[in-house]
């Protein structure tokens, strides 16, 4: 779990992300607009107390215990985990590791993009139990380190 600035510095990024997608949703802005821009990282990270990747790998955190806890709908998570990951790749040239969470996030909401059979419900039965998953992993790993 995170720490209190970590979190107060996540509730603002994931409220401004929230916003972006209202915005594109309400076709007030287009989607090139909503995306995260390397301004937009670069003035996260100035609040964040961590490394940019703790900071990849914290807003995918927060994003996977929102939607989890029904805080966030599924296209609103589904929109911030496409930018998240585009943006986290456009660091990777730049010697920035790989994120691993903000990879299993983008899966789980990828899962739930597109039904496989007629009657399939994708979020039910592929993103909804892959963040619970994901959630439950993250809280096992708070608790055998406290």
């Amino acid at each position: 779990m995170m720490a209190t600035g970590e979190t107060q510095a996540m509730d603002h990024v994931i409220s401004e992300l929230l916003h972006r997608y209202v915005r594109l949703d309400r076709k007030e802005i287009e989607l090139r607009e909503a995306h995260i821009t390397e301004a937009d990282v670069k003035r996260w990270a100035g609040s964040y107390p961590g490394s940019l990747e703790a900071m990849f790998d914290a807003i995918a955190e927060d994003l996977a215990r929102r939607f989890n806890s029904g805080e966030i709908e599924f296209w609103q998570g589904d929109f911030i985990a496409n930018t998240l990951f585009t943006r986290m790749l456009d660091y990777a040239p730049d010697g920035i590791p790989f994120c691993t969470l903000v990879w299993e996030v983008y899966e789980a909401f990828d899962a739930g993009e597109y039904s496989r059979t007629p009657n399939d419900d994708p979020i039910r039965t592929y993103t909804v139990p892959r963040i619970a998953g994901i959630v439950g992993d993250l809280d096992a790993k708070t608790r055998k380190s406290s």
